[in-house]
This record gives structure tokens, sequence and C-alpha cells, in this order.
């Protein structure tokens, strides 16, 4: 009894800390729900190469962190209420110190708390912003109600994204915010200014949409 006391008490101290975090999360995130979305710069208050300590500083800890592992490190950071995806790619100096703690994957999920990851690992302070990904429901509705700077928005149909983008360009080595096995349903549209857009049927089996838009930086140079 005194175990689940104890339990319940910090069950109960933990919620308004959580519900604090999703607050400065949507009050940080309120200038950019109707923003432009540029190809290669995402946000014009947010842009790509932000390193990492200031995000974290901004915008306070993520619902979710995800870890990418392979020919590059990266961390995603992803914010639920605002569908909001922002891929850090973690610098060498970074997945080294990493690496030395032995655990390259299990230390970038902690950046659940940004906070404190940079306390312990100074080294990844300024591993860049790489892409940002906004998502839309399956009817193209979603929080961020901005645009590409060709107008392009969420919920857009395949006719109005070709006619302002044009057709898919051959695009190689970037990484982009909020990609999964799931992609395969989706039209990817790719542009070498640094746009990616994935357009899926509507619920009601209308026209195709744009689902999710992303803004990215080659990886590398």
């Amino acid at each position: 009894m005194r175990r689940f006391a104890r339990h319940l008490l910090l069950t109960l101290l933990t919620l308004p800390v959580l519900a604090a975090c999703a607050r400065r999360a949507e009050v940080a995130f309120a200038p950019f729900q109707q923003a432009m979305f540029s190809a290669g710069q995402g946000f014009a208050d947010l842009p790509l190469g932000t390193p990492l300590s200031a995000f974290g500083t901004r915008f306070g800890n993520p619902d979710l962190v995800g870890a990418i592992a392979g020919d590059f490190h990266a961390a995603e950071l992803i914010y639920r209420t605002q569908a909001l995806h922002f891929r850090f790619e973690m610098l060498p100096a970074c997945v080294q110190g990493l690496q030395h703690a032995g655990r390259v994957v299990d230390g970038l999920g902690e950046l659940r708390r940004p906070g404190e990851f940079l306390a312990h690992h100074p080294e990844c302070a300024d591993s860049p912003l790489q892409s940002v990904a906004v998502f839309s429901d399956a009817d193209g509705a979603g929080w961020f109600q901005g645009a590409t700077g060709q107008g392009v928005k969420l919920g857009s149909d395949k006719d109005l994204v070709l006619r302002n983008h044009g057709p898919s360009q051959q695009v190689r080595g970037v990484s982009l915010a909020g990609s999964s096995a799931e992609d395969s349903a989706f039209d990817e549209l790719l542009y070498v200014n640094g746009l990616a857009l994935y357009l899926g049927p509507a619920s009601d089996g209308g026209s195709w949409r744009v689902r999710r838009i992303v803004a990215f930086a080659p990886l590398h140079e």
C-alpha cells in the first residue's frame, strides 16, 4: 500500500510538470502555426541549421524522440499536439561522446529532456537542425495552417501541387524528418531546392492531397 501511495504521489507530481511542458511548447510554437514554410529553410524564425542547444532552450521537452543510426546519426524530436517533427544531425564529436558512453541510440533517447541531455553531452550542443516535417490527418487537416512559398498547404490537392511546384525531381543523399516504413503508401515529390511533399488519398476516397511537407538541407554537401 505504501509503495502504491508513493507511486500515486509521483504520478500526481509528474502530471503538472508534463502539462507545463505542453503549455510551454504550445506558446512557443504559436507564431509558426500560419507561417511560411520555405524549401531549404523551414521556418524563417527557426531555420535549418539551428543548433540543438538553442532549440531545446526555446521549445522545451518533446513528446517523443526517434533515434536514427546508420551511415549517419540523427535524433528526431516530435511534438504530437502540433504534429511537428524536427530532425537533428548529430555531429561526429557528439556521436563519439555517446559511443564512449557505450549507448548511442539509447543516449539519443534521453533528448526527451534536452536540458539534461546537453548537460551530460555538451559536445552535442551544436548539432544542427537538418529537416522539419509538418503533418496532417487523412482529411488534410492539421495544426499547421501555413504554406510553402508557392502557396501549397497541408490538404492541397495534387493538381495545385504540380501546377505550383512542378513534377518531382531527382534528389539523393537527404535525410527527411517524419520518414517511416509507411511512406511507400504515399506519392513522394522531391525538389532539389530542399522540399518534399507527401500526398495520400482523402479518407472519403477523393483526390490525393498533401499529408506531409518537409523542408530539408542536403545531408552532406
